[in-house]
């Protein structure tokens, strides 16, 4: 008798949710069952602190090889890292020179997702927003430019805190005042140009999409628009 096929999806907190939810939703979708097992594995560290507010990437990538032991215990055919911190972290474990499973990270979909906006409106320019981690490594800068996006179109800005606020309150006075914080930070650091897309660089921040969106717009005399991470796909 065939075991179905195991595949773990992880975060940093419950952000990663949304994309399990959506790959759940694309099995059912695509027709008869293919007997596969979804697991969603919380990989948040510490109660009173994530992974950005850890000392330095070293540490970060120590724990998170903790988190990646306990999910090799669990034996999946497929581990899905749906958090940029996480995929970030991951080539600086230890777990990723002899992983137990094949591991997919998210920084190359959401990277995907920006190119194709941006080359859909050239005279557009992006502001990449996510945690601490994120965007001080420079991956999604650095993966753009690859594709062949002008290095002078493409901004930055941390949100440090805002994902940890989301999952204590989403609606709470912290949740609001950091994604105004974060909104202000993206549009100062948006080149000029038409169109300012804001690059949604962690899974947190789809919860409050909309308010980052709306939050930009109060500061520019700009169209602000956002690209979320795609689902990822590896079936």
């Amino acid at each position: 008798m065939l075991h179905p096929a195991h595949i773990l999806v992880t975060d940093s907190g419950l952000g990663g949710l949304s994309i399990c939810a959506l790959l759940e939703q694309g099995l059912r979708a695509a027709g008869p069952p293919r007997g596969v097992r979804l697991t969603y594995l919380n990989a948040w560290p510490f109660e009173d602190r994530g992974y950005n507010d850890l000392p330095d990437e070293n540490e970060r990538a120590r724990v998170f090889d903790c988190a990646l032991a306990r999910m090799a215990q669990m034996q999946p055919d497929r581990i899905l890292i749906a958090c940029n911190t996480l995929s970030i972290l991951y080539p600086r474990t230890v777990f990723s020179r002899n992983p137990a499973a094949p591991v997919h990270g998210i920084v190359d979909a959401g990277v995907d997702a920006f190119a194709a906006r941006l080359a859909g409106e050239p005279a557009s320019s992006i502001a990449l927003i996510g945690t601490k981690t994120t965007i001080e490594s420079g991956e999604h800068r650095a993966r753009l430019v690859e594709r062949g996006v002008d290095p002078r179109r493409i901004g930055a800005a941390t949100c440090h805190g805002l994902a940890g606020a989301i999952e204590r309150d989403v609606n709470g006075p912290r949740t609001a005042e950091l994604i105004g914080e974060c909104a202000a930070r993206a549009v100062a650091a948006a080149p000029d140009g038409g169109t300012l897309v804001l690059g949604l660089c962690c899974t947190h921040y789809g919860y409050v999409a909309s308010r980052l969106r709306e939050a930009a717009a109060t500061l520019t005399t700009r169209r602000v628009d956002l690209v979320e991470e795609v689902p990822l796909v590896v079936l």
